[in-house]
């Protein structure tokens, strides 16, 4: 296929389930739970005896209980019980979130990173929901793409978990051919997404509330930093013959370049510190072989992660301390594969092997914050180009 002056090898990748969780730096979404213990004590004797005990315990239930018994001796105890309890659903900590389809459905898997404990988190239906995520602010408050087949068509829509249009906002009143990904910003004000109106993938931004959306840039991939307040967008931009790394404040539509390889660059994501941004990147004309790069932001400095010639890597996602990456590979043998692997690209582990295997991850933090998690509609090398 030619493709901006170049050949690429496409490996079609079908559209996978889009679920936020962490990423982003977002705010905790663990359990919470108040608890306080008081306890007075008077003692009054007056005749034989009296006695008047009071008690009072905040805990997760409410019990009352009063008992009163008068002979030579009276006493009087009253026991309360109270409880405060906040759960927002939060995910699994320190674990790596990958999604899987079985042709009709689409899992939302959770693993931890030693190969245990592999759990299907959620489900949604392949053919109606082509993208999803969770507000990093509200409980129970998602944004979604729901899919028309006989258009084909995407609108964008907010609700609960059930994702169904009939019972949900609709956000923006375009149609759409495809809508890929779908991020929130930390602060949960709006909802960053990449959709084509039939003329190439852009970037749109609009309100959590709905309302007109606007246009940031074209784009190949991209990843909302997890750094609170700094309104950036990491992503691949299309130029005339390849792409390359840029930034973008949402708030401002500023872009600023971040890497000038001179070939195509794929699937920049943050670490959680906003200080690197991992990518995937091949370094030969004509070659679709990329290995694991990362860049320094701002500076700029642009380091070799991994050498594998027979894989391709996709989508590398560091821990929370940077010392691990979680990645999709597709190898030599022709399996795609979910792994970790030591952030210099040594040490890997391999989790999962299945060819159903979509081609994003995600690792948790280890106190369980909500990001993103995305599927997109991914075409693998298969680049659009825009001009």
């Amino acid at each position: 296929m030619k493709i901006g002056g170049k050949t690429i090898v496409a490996l079609a990748w079908a559209a996978f389930l889009a679920v936020v969780i962490g990423c982003g730096g977002s705010s905790p979404e663990g359990g919470s739970t108040a608890t306080t213990a008081t306890t007075a004590t008077t003692a009054t004797t007056a005749t034989t005896a009296t006695t008047a005990t009071t008690a009072t315990t905040a805990t997760t239930a409410t019990t009352a209980t009063t008992a009163t018994t008068a002979t030579t001796a009276t006493t009087a105890t009253t026991a309360t019980t109270a409880t405060t309890a906040t759960t927002a659903g939060s995910l699994p900590h320190n674990t790596v979130l990958y999604t899987v389809s079985d042709g009709t459905v689409n899992f939302l898997k959770s693993i931890n990173p030693d190969g245990s404990g592999d759990t299907a988190l959620a489900s949604y239906t392949a053919d109606t929901t082509a993208a999803v995520a969770p507000n990093p602010t509200k409980t129970n408050e998602f944004a979604f793409a729901s899919i028309d087949t006989t258009g084909p068509t995407a609108m964008l829509y907010k609700g609960n978990s059930a994702l169904n249009p009939a019972t949900s906002t609709l956000l923006t009143p375009t149609v759409f051919t495809a809508i890929d990904d779908i991020q929130f910003t930390p602060d949960g004000a709006f909802i960053i997404f990449k959709a084509d109106t039939g003329l190439g993938y852009k970037m749109y931004r609009i309100a959590v509330t709905g309302g007109s959306e606007v246009v940031l840039d074209d784009v190949f991939e991209m990843a909302v930093s997890p750094v609170a307040g700094s309104h950036l967008i990491a992503y691949s931009k299309p130029l005339a013959t390849t792409s390359e790394i840029y930034t973008i404040d949402y708030t401002t539509a500023t872009t600023t370049p971040v890497t000038n390889l001179g070939l195509d660059v794929y699937f920049p994501t943050w670490s959680r510190d906003g200080g690197t941004i991992l990518f995937s990147y091949s370094s030969s004309p004509g070659v679709l072989n990329p290995d694991f790069y990362k860049v320094t932001y701002p500076a700029g400095v642009v380091t070799q992660v991994t050498n594998t010639p027979n894989e391709v890597e996709t989508f590398g996602f560091y821990n929370e301390d940077k010392s691990k990456i979680a990645a999709i590979l597709f190898d030599g043998g022709g399996s795609l594969n979910l792994v970790t692997m030591d952030a210099d690209g040594t040490d890997s582990v391999n989790l999962v092997t299945n060819n159903s295997l979509g081609p994003i991850c995600y690792w948790t933090d280890s106190n369980g914050r909500r990001t993103r998690i995305n599927i997109p509609h991914w075409q693998f090398g298969a680049k659009r180009r825009i001009r």
